[in-house]
């Protein structure tokens, strides 16, 4: 059962991971599905739609992963917040396989994440690193640190940070980031501003980092 009180943070993503279930789950199937619950009970259609989620996870395929070899952040995120403070409940144990899952979609060389799994056997994968998806993994990754305390994600995040940090400063940010010039800030400045306002940039929905204080600002001004 899903926490009835859940319901107005999870809708948004109960939803977009409803829409993987509906692609994933066979015709024959639809057919014997129970009515959808009023809108008004809303408990009820909470959990008819988390177990609609539920419905697609496939171990063998990796977890809450797509014909199409990309893992689903919603599902993930919802998994994640549906299991706060529960590590036992089973959404957790779905969301971590997963996660882990999509840790092999990481490019050792260049940094990044490949966009599915299919991208894997192509002679030129940078091009398939895009940029919502590593923003959704980065947050991902947070999102397990935060949930599990294992270093592993904290540090495969730091990489993608560092990747972003590249790809962005030296394409200027797509334009929001006027480079050739000294800027100084105070000294007691941390780092990690700079990184929450990259992060912005990558329209990753990350509200702190480590140490920061806010997004750091002036990085578009002339």
């Amino acid at each position: 059962m899903v926490r009835a009180h859940s319901l107005r943070l999870v809708r948004p993503f109960v939803l977009s991971g409803l829409v993987l279930a509906l692609a994933a789950m066979p015709a024959d199937a639809r057919k014997k599905e129970s009515p959808v619950p009023p809108i008004q009970d809303e408990p009820a259609l909470l959990n008819y739609l988390a177990g609609r989620v539920e419905a697609c996870y496939d171990s063998a395929r990796g977890g809450f992963v797509g014909r199409d070899g990309v893992p689903r952040a919603a599902a993930m995120r919802l998994g994640f917040l549906l299991s706060q403070d529960d590590p036992d409940n089973p959404w957790h144990g779905r969301a971590i396989a997963t996660l882990d899952w999509t840790l092999g979609l990481r490019d050792t060389i260049g940094g990044g994440f490949l966009h599915a799994a299919d991208d894997r056997a192509l002679d030129i994968p940078s091009f398939h690193k895009r940029t919502d998806s590593n923003a959704e993994r980065l947050e991902l990754l947070l999102e397990g640190f935060e949930q599990t305390g294992n270093p592993v994600y904290r540090n495969q995040a730091a990489q993608v940070v560092d990747y972003f940090q590249r790809v962005l400063l030296a394409g200027r940010g797509g334009g929001t980031i006027t480079t050739g010039r000294h800027v100084r800030y105070p000294t007691e400045t941390p780092a990690a501003n700079l990184l929450l306002a990259l992060l912005e940039r990558m329209e990753a929905s990350v509200p702190t980092l480590g140490d920061s204080t806010r997004s750091l600002g002036g990085l578009g001004d002339a």
